[in-house]
Parts: C-alpha cells; structure tokens; sequence
C-alpha cells in the first residue's frame, strides 16, 4: 500500500509541476500572456500596503487589546 502512495504522490508531484512554467513556444507564449492577469502589479501594491498596515497598525492595537483584557475565567 505504501508503495502505491509513493507512487500516487509522485504522479501528481509530476502532473502539477507542468503547471508551474510559462510555454516557451512563441506562438503558446502570447497566448499565456494574453490571458495574464494584467492586474498583478496592482494587486502586488495592494497586498504590500495590507501587510504593512497589519504591521504597523493592526496588530499594536491587538496587543494593546490583549494586554487591557484580563484573560477569560476558566468554567467547571
């Protein structure tokens, strides 16, 4: 049975690796960037100002919270 698993994994491992690179024919290649998401530089700037937001406002606020809150008490 194990043999299978590891066979299993594998495949997929192989299958899905396939995915990962863009064509390099030219003509497949166009075709991938036409369908690109053209927004990713976009949505690279809005997950940059989120992270830093979380980290500079978000979480003193969630500390400060956890430190003005006294734990909750334990039910028997």
């Amino acid at each position: 049975m194990t043999r299978f698993r590891l066979l299993a994994c594998g495949a997929l491992l192989f299958v899905f690796t396939g995915c990962a690179t863009p064509p390099r024919d030219p003509a497949s290649l166009a075709a991938f960037k036409a369908v690109n998401d053209p927004l990713e530089p976009l949505n690279r700037k809005t997950f940059a100002f989120n992270q830093r937001v979380d980290r500079f406002v978000l979480k003193p606020i969630a500390k400060g919270y956890r430190w003005a809150i006294p734990p909750a008490m334990p039910t028997r």
